[in-house]
């Protein structure tokens, strides 16, 4: 009654139910137009990193200085779980991860609190950075900038005050990102020997250039009734007036700073290196804000550069590099096809099954309004679109028909019964409503415990599963208002079953199908059989799990990568510029290349860093203009850095992966650890492992991140002797420093820029006394010289370049990449050969890198899986008001794990997050189709027909709606399973796991279910006669009272 009641305020009200959904639609595209663009969800991630610069200070002096006072600070913070630090000469990288519960924010600012009363005990001179790190971040669009006819001082500044100020003002840009190996600077270059003729320092020569570059206010005066301002100055604006500069003066002559000084325009010592595809160059790199739109952030800037390389001097040009937006333009629009084939596929089933226009309109109306409002809620919901979301959305396509189709097929039921389309309609909700909500209900409830999920795996699929359980939601509620009054408006029965069947008996309506129910009915007086074969699939899964590949997140084609290489500890700049030129020069031999940027040396972002190292990053062609996948170009390039650069330890990794990797703090697939005290025993160990890691097939790129130790020459100022001289051990060490690397005392200012003045001894003085320390003079305060061999002992010794721990204790890092082999298989052989190497006491070892990220998302998985099916059987009990009932339909949950297995293994596809979460959603999909068998079997029984009888009718009811939802859910994953574009491989296991699971679920729901659930009725019919036995029993044996 109450269905009837509703149907028929449906049908009165059908103009406001399209007025409404076409607002609905309307908010949707409007809230699609809003929506921000990415290539992964704008993850959270609790982590911070302090990076903390102190010149060339040796390792083992920052240590104690930096290190621990740093670690020890921060893990008393709130919410603190975790602390790594990397200490190398002049760098310490600090990484913080807090707990998922905590607010990264105010993290920060304690962090930043902490580090802050920290500083004043670190080295002088250090720069300290302190960033949370998120993919925002990372530049989205990189730049190389170059020239033939200019230096690289000029071009940083073309960068700095003609592309940087433009780009800025592109919405969404957060930051522009310039890194040069030059700047410009004034170079005072002051001869030593000069300098002892007239008893001064290199300090009072740059004391008296600060003093001279003064600009103060002095005074006020009042000039017809104004105020004005009575400036002093003596500011310097060019070379020439650097040049008369008054340092000194002797029998009243000045000496003037050109007098002892060579006076010209330079540099800065160059500490980086940085090139773009064989020439120097200076690097542009695009930030973009966390809510940023990447596509139009990136068609922004692109139409900009046009403009600004027009007005750039003639050779300057700007050669794109590296380009998010196409890998995400790319990747959205696959999956756009995808959607649109599925779609296809879908109306072609429709009206193949029902061979009728109007139901196939009816049914198909679903899809592009579910789609629609879906946009409007991730709007709301301040979603992206990203590859997870539309992934979900594109899973969800075959979803959103299944209601539909369910209810239209139930009112062509009724209509083949003679029911106008009025009282057919009015009948299937009423039939048809329960069942289709707790159908639904099943699909989205196995998505709740995902909330368990923790890190990079949980937040990717919240993403995922926000879309396809709102689309599915959506999808409901028209099924159940809009379906239902369009059918009862449009559906119409051209001619009556009857008058068919007399005009031809082998004519039949486009919706009568095979008798499968008289064949079900004789399977059911065999229910062994079928139970033996139940069995043997349960068994099989078992082996069959075995042979399966075992990996972490698919791997996409992101059509770029990056080189990270590591030459030997203290290997110059020079030198290791020079092995990058020869990687450039292999580069340049792969056809597949495109473009390059190159970066060697320190300072490289928020990372530690030294002259010894840099990165690679390498831009391939468009897909359709290669021929091989970006892996297979990396293990070409792999291939020929290894056996032309012996020596130099590399990395290769696609840039999403690398950066995912950096995030999760996960730097490989395959991460030891192995922690203890003693240095040297920890080197031993880091080489033992990478033999090991070496010799196992498909390992690659291993890197014990053990190196020769660099030699470290230190300086000892005897106190004493300073102290006779007139001088402290800082004095000494501070003139030191000013004759080594120089001193910026003042800054000149043209325009809007501020060109630093270094003061310095001249570059052939510097080398002689960096290889002669003993000779270097040193002048004290009364302009008297001493070499520095009288003050202080030099000695020579190696040094710990690189210092790792994790939670205040030390230990050594040893990673390795994968080429052609499955992190599964690879981990095993790598624990049963590590577990040979004997370990000394007090020395242990751990896993990390992807592997440890995978075992704890397998578990959680795992632990969400086992929830999803207990929520379902909820539903069910809820459904059908009975604990055994729900067992059949629950038993399509274990025996479709074969068909997943299997059709994992056949497709030689791994078991991954991916397929793992198909096989969660397949919790929710395989029992479907039980409620709405089942529920129509239990109709008939309340009609009073038996249980055979009531099985084969249902069968035949229900055969046609169940073929077609899951045929229409089948084919709407197809485009998925293929995989074939940018970014399609994400959604391919999951999809291949759900068509392979769906497809035996579907044989087992009208074959398996229906037989145990006679076995059950029979079971429950047989203990009611024992107890109705029973109790008659005790009555008849009871005394009677007269």
């Amino acid at each position: 009654m109450i269905a009837r009641s509703f149907n028929k305020f449906l049908q009165k009200q059908s103009r406001a139910i399209y007025l409404g959904l076409l607002i609905a639609v309307i908010a949707g595209l409007v809230g699609l137009t809003s929506l921000p663009s990415g290539i992964y969800p704008e993850v959270i991630f609790p982590r911070v990193v302090i990076l903390v610069e102190s010149g060339d200070m040796a390792a083992q002096l920052l240590l104690p200085a930096v290190t621990r006072p740093i670690e020890e600070s921060v893990s008393k913070i709130p919410g603190f779980r975790q602390v790594r630090s990397q200490t190398m000469r002049g760098t310490v990288e600090t990484s913080v991860l807090f707990s998922n519960e905590t607010d990264v924010e105010l993290a920060l600012q304690q962090v930043r609190g902490r580090v802050g009363e920290l500083r004043s005990t670190f080295p002088v001179g250090s720069n300290v950075t302190i960033e949370r790190l998120m993919p925002s971040v990372f530049p989205v669009l990189s730049y190389n900038l170059i020239a033939d006819n200019l230096a690289l001082p000029q071009l940083n500044e073309i960068a700095m005050y003609k592309i940087r100020p433009r780009l800025l003002q592109v919405p969404g840009v957060a930051q522009i990102q310039i890194q040069s190996a030059e700047s410009r600077e004034f170079a005072v270059e002051v001869d030593p020997e000069r300098l002892s003729v007239l008893h001064l320092s290199l300090a009072q020569v740059a004391t008296a250039v600060q003093l001279t570059n003064q600009v103060s206010v002095v005074g006020r005066s009042a000039e017809d009734r104004q105020q004005a301002l009575i400036m002093g100055t003596g500011e310097l604006f060019s070379v020439d007036q650097l040049k008369q500069v008054v340092v000194t003066s002797r029998g009243g002559t000045p000496i003037t700073l050109g007098q002892i000084a060579n006076v010209h325009e330079g540099s800065n010592d160059v500490l980086t290196a940085f090139s773009g595809s064989g020439k120097r160059a200076v690097l542009v790199s695009v930030i973009k804000q966390p809510t940023g739109n990447l596509l139009e952030i990136a068609r922004a800037v692109n139409e900009e550069l046009p403009r600004i390389q027009a007005q750039l001097p003639v050779g300057v040009k700007i050669q794109p590099v590296y380009d998010l937006a196409q890998l995400v333009a790319a990747s959205i629009e696959n999956l756009r096809d995808a959607i649109a084939f599925g779609v296809v596929l879908i109306f072609i089933v429709i009206f193949v099954f029902l061979r009728d226009w109007r139901s196939t309109f009816i049914a198909a109306a679903t899809i592009p309004a579910t789609v629609c409002v879906t946009f409007g809620i991730m709007a709301l919901g301040h979603q992206t679109l990203n590859l997870m979301s539309l992934g979900g959305l594109a899973v969800a396509i075959g979803l959103v028909i299944d209601d539909a189709i369910v209810m239209i097929e139930g009112v062509f039921h009724n209509i083949q019964s003679g029911l106008s389309s009025e009282l057919a309609t009015a009948r299937a909700v009423e039939e048809l409503s329960g069942p289709i909500i707790s159908s639904t209900i099943t699909t989205v409830v196995v998505f709740a415990p995902l909330g368990l999920l923790e890190g990079v795996v949980g937040q990717f699929f919240i993403a995922f599963c926000y879309t396809l359980t709102s689309s599915v939601v959506v999808s409901l509620f028209l099924s159940l208002t809009l379906t239902p009054v369009m059918c009862g408006k449009f559906l119409r029965v051209s001619k009556p079953k009857k008058v068919l069947e007399k005009s031809d008996p082998k004519i039949k309506p486009a919706w009568q199908m095979p008798d499968l129910g008289k064949a079900v009915g004789r399977m059911l007086t065999h229910p062994r059989y079928i139970l033996g074969v139940c069995l043997i699939m349960l068994i099989c899964v078992i082996p069959i799990s075995g042979l399966l590949e075992r990996g972490f997140m698919p791997d996409i084609d992101e059509g770029s990568f990056v080189i990270d290489y590591y030459a030997p500890s203290g290997t110059s700049l020079a030198d290791t510029d020079q092995i990058a030129l020869r990687m450039e020069d292999i580069l340049a031999e792969i056809k597949e290349v495109q473009s390059w940027s190159r970066r060697t040396g320190s300072q490289l972002g928020i990372a530690a860093s030294a002259t010894s190292q840099g990165d690679i990053l390498v831009k391939l062609k468009p897909l359709a203009q290669r021929q091989r996948s970006t892996q297979q170009v990396m293990s070409e390039v792999r291939e020929k850095l290894d056996k032309r650069l012996p020596g130099v330890d590399l990395e290769l990794i696609q840039i999403l992966q690398d950066l995912i990797n950096d995030l999760a703090d996960s730097p490989a697939p395959i991460a030891i650890k192995i922690y203890g005290n003693d240095e040297q025993v920890l080197k031993e160990l880091s080489e033992s492992t990478g033999k090991i890691l070496q010799d196992i097939h498909g390992v690659v790129d291993v890197n014990s991140h053990v190196r020769p130790s660099a030699t470290e020459r230190t300086i000892r100022v005897d106190p004493i002797e300073a102290g006779r001289f007139g001088m402290t051990v800082s004095d000494i060490l501070t003139q030191i420093q000013a004759a080594l690397l120089g001193q910026t005392p003042t800054s000149v200012r043209e325009q809007e820029k501020l060109i630093p003045v270094r003061v310095r001894y001249t570059d052939a003085v510097r080398k002689r006394y960096s290889e002669d320390l003993e000779a270097m003079p040193i002048f004290n305060l009364q302009g008297n010289v001493m070499p520095l061999k009288g003050l202080a002992s030099i000695e020579s010794k190696p040094g710990s370049m690189e210092i790792r721990r994790e939670n205040l204790a030390r230990m050594s890092l040893i990673t390795a990449h994968l080429e052609g082999r499955d992190l599964g298989s690879a981990m095993d052989e790598v624990q049963a050969k590590m577990a040979k190497l004997k370990m000394p006491p007090g020395y242990y070892l751990a896993y990390g890198g992807q592997w440890a990220s995978q075992q704890s998302a397998f578990l959680n998985l795992g632990l969400v899986l086992a929830l999803a099916v207990i929520l379902v059987y909820l539903v069910l009990v809820v459904q059908f008001h009975s604990l055994l009932t729900p067992i059949p339909i629950l038993v399509a949950i274990p025996l479709s794990l074969f068909g997943v297995l299997t059709g994992l293994a056949v497709t030689h596809t791994p078991l991954n997050i991916s397929s793992f979460m198909g096989i969660i959603l397949l919790v929710g999909l395989v029992v479907k189709n039980g409620i709405i068998l089942l529920t129509k079997v239990e109709q008939y029984q309340d009609e009073g027909c038996p249980i055979d009888e009531s099985v084969a009718k249902a069968v035949n009811d229900r055969l046609r709606p169940i073929l077609m939802t899951t045929i229409c859910t089948l084919l709407g994953l197809v485009p998925l399973a293929f995989g074939v574009g940018s970014g399609a491989e994400l959604q391919k296991p999951l999809a291949i796991a759900v068509i392979a699971g769906l497809s035996l679920s579907t044989l087992i729901t009208l074959i398996v279910t229906p037989t145990l659930y006679k076995l059950i009725q029979n079971f429950e019919a047989n203990r009611a006669e024992k107890k109705a036995a029973a109790k008659a029993s005790q009555r008849s044996a009871s005394p009677r009272i007269d």
